[in-house]
């Protein structure tokens, strides 16, 4: 699956090629999102071609827009205010030690690749 640029969902799949003989092929569903060959656009380019053509679509109206920002703008004032109560983590791990406090249970934890690891 890719998001951006080119938006598609791809799968590749094995089917029995015709005839008696059991042979497979492999074989590919293609779904692209826009049928633009010839030249890829950039998310920008294709942004503004949605607004040329009248697409809404990837835009949100303004009451939307207004209650994300009643919802969004005291987090982040609190957020300011309280900087040394916001757990960070490294990039690439899996979070802080903090957020297991989200499970109400002590035997609940988050599930990640290293538990997987370590049960095969």
């Amino acid at each position: 699956m890719n998001l951006q640029p080119s938006e598609c969902i791809r799968m590749e799949m094995q089917v029995k090629q015709p005839g008696l003989e059991l042979r497979a092929e492999t074989t590919r569903l293609d779904a692209s999102y826009c049928g633009i060959n010839q030249t890829q656009l950039d998310a920008y380019e294709a942004l503004l071609l949605d607004v040329i053509d009248g697409d809404h679509s990837l835009f949100l109206r303004y009451d939307e827009v207004s209650w994300a920002w009643k919802v969004v703008d005291p987090i982040l004032k609190v957020w300011s205010m309280e900087r040394d109560f916001i757990q960070t983590y490294p990039s690439g791990t899996w979070g802080p030690p903090e957020a297991d406090r989200l499970f109400a249970r002590q035997d609940q934890r988050w599930r990640n690749m290293l538990d997987e690891d370590e049960n095969t």
